[in-house]
C-alpha cells in the first residue's frame, strides 16, 4: 500500500539511533533525538508488521500469539509489540488518511450447533475507480471460491451509489429466477 511503500527504503533494526557525530549538542538533547529516532523506527516496524499481517490476511490477534512475538523478537530483541487494538487504529488512521480502496467480505452464518458465526473471507486492495463491474465481478468470484453462491441471503454495506448498483446486480446474478431485494445498509 502506498501509506506503507514510503518506509522500503528505511534501515530499521539494530542500528545506531544516534548517528549525530556532533559534540554541541548536550546529553539532554542527544537523549531526547534518541528517544524520536526510537519512537520513528517503531512506528516504521509497526508499520512493516501490519503490511504482512494485511497481505497475510492474518487477524490482528496473531501479535498476540506467543510463536510469533517469539520469532519476531529473534529478528529484533528491542522491538516493543503492538497489541491488537493499536494495530487496528494504525490501519483504520492511515486506511482513513490515504482513503486507499480495500474491499472486505464477511460472512455471518449459522454453524451446525446453531451458535452464530461470522468469518472474514477477504480483504482485498482494489487499485484504480470503484466501477460497480469491477467490485460486482470481485464479489462473485470469491462467493464462487468460497462456494457460497447459493447460500447468499443478504447483502450489506454503506450505501454507496456503487455498492447498491453492486448489490442489484449480484441478487440478480444469483437469483435471475427469482430475484428480491436482499439489500440492507448501514453506517
Amino acid at each position: 500500500t502506498k501509506h506503507l511503500d514510503k518506509l522500503e527504503n528505511e534501515e530499521l533494526g539494530d542500528r545506531p539511533l544516534n548517528n549525530d557525530s556532533s559534540e554541541d549538542n548536550s546529553d539532554t538533547d542527544s537523549e531526547e533525538t534518541n528517544k524520536k529516532k526510537r519512537k520513528k523506527n517503531e512506528h516504521c516496524l509497526d508499520c512493516y508488521l501490519l503490511q504482512i499481517i494485511i497481505s497475510a490476511s492474518f487477524p490482528f490477534q496473531i501479535v498476540e500469539n506467543d510463536e510469533f512475538r517469539e520469532f519476531i523478537r529473534k529478528l529484533n530483541s528491542g522491538y516493543n509489540f503492538p497489541g491488537r487494538h493499536k494495530l487496528s487504529n494504525l490501519t483504520l488512521i492511515s486506511e482513513y488518511q490515504n482513503r486507499l480502496p480495500y474491499l472486505g467480505v464477511t460472512c455471518h452464518y449459522i454453524d451446525s450447533d446453531d451458535n452464530l458465526k461470522s468469518s472474514t473471507i477477504a480483504v482485498k486492495h482494489l487499485p484504480g475507480q470503484h466501477k460497480s463491474e469491477k467490485i460486482n465481478d470481485e464479489l462473485l468470484d470469491l462467493m464462487e471460491k468460497w462456494s457460497i453462491t447459493d447460500k447468499s441471503i443478504g447483502f450489506v454495506s454503506d450505501h454507496a451509489s456503487n455498492v447498491i448498483d453492486i448489490a442489484f446486480n449480484i441478487n440478480n446474478s444469483l437469483n435471475s429466477n427469482n430475484p428480491t431485494n436482499k439489500y440492507s445498509g448501514h453506517i
